[in-house]
């Protein structure tokens, strides 16, 4: 299995953009905003300098060229993607997209718990999360929309953008989720005895 350097979301995002062309980081980091990666990644500049220089350090990435200089700006070192880099970006999205993985979100840990709070307070905090996630839903979807404009426009396809869908997907899921059971709440349907007679006794 080929090494994939440093197992985080940035470094797999710099392989991909390096697999396209050789760039600087500037370029890598303009690259990422516009094809919609600085979604799935946290972005910013100084952890890019630390992904670059660790993949350079492996040997997943090379140094192409003199580094170059325009006006005042700092010098820029144009990286390439290396033939190992090649094979352990193919390696690592294929078993990201073919092995799930165990992930352990805040919500289903709150969910496991939601016996500690009386009723009451239990249904009101899910109804706060459902209009925040309704508002999420909305956002993401108006947000999709304008990108999937935005890259048709300069001749680039969805394949760009299917983190973004994946992710409005997910929320739209978790709202409808959210709605069934509160409404299952409100016929009723969820009530448990020892819960409701434990929190009347406090």
């Amino acid at each position: 299995m080929a090494d994939r350097g440093a197992s985080n979301p940035l470094a797999l995002a710099v392989l991909a953009c390096l697999a396209q062309r050789p760039m600087h980081p500037y370029e890598m980091s303009s690259t990422m905003r516009e094809q919609r990666k600085d979604t799935a990644v946290k972005l910013n500049f100084g952890s890019l300098y630390s992904v670059v220089d660790s993949l350079r350090r492996k040997g997943l990435i090379e140094q192409v060229g003199p580094a170059t200089r325009q006006g005042n700006r700092p010098r820029r070192r144009t990286y390439a993607i290396t033939e190992a880099g090649s094979a352990a970006l193919a390696d690592w999205v294929a078993s990201l997209l073919r092995v799930p993985s165990a992930e352990y979100p805040a919500f289903a840990a709150g969910l496991d718990h939601l016996t500690a709070l009386p009723p009451a307070e239990a249904v009101a905090a899910l109804r706060s999360r459902e209009h925040a996630v309704g508002a999420d839903v909305e956002r993401r979807r108006a947000e999709l929309a304008a990108s999937t404009e935005a890259l048709t426009g300069r001749g680039l396809g969805r394949v760009y953008l299917l983190e973004d869908d994946y992710r409005l997907a997910m929320a739209e899921a978790e709202l409808g989720w959210l709605r069934s059971l509160l409404r299952s709440f409100d016929d009723g349907m969820l009530g448990d005895d020892h819960w409701y007679a434990h929190h009347a006794r406090e």
